[in-house]
């Protein structure tokens, strides 16, 4: 299946998807099933990630 990685510090958001670009197939249909994901290539890997940040990342974000 699919194998989850966190590339938060690459990308600047949270949960990614990480699948050789020529997986490409697998990745559109992962991508019609969840439509707020959005995807960028990087380093030959195709990533679908979430626009979403942690609770530390906004905790941080009003200087607590």
């Amino acid at each position: 299946m699919y194998r989850w990685k966190d590339i938060r510090r690459e990308a600047g958001v949270g949960r990614a998807v990480k699948r050789k670009t020529e997986a490409g197939k697998k990745c559109r249909i992962y991508m019609t099933i969840h439509k707020h994901l959005k995807r960028r290539e990087k380093d030959g890997y195709l990533y679908l990630y979430e626009n979403f940040k942690s609770s530390t990342e906004k905790r941080m974000a009003k200087g607590v």
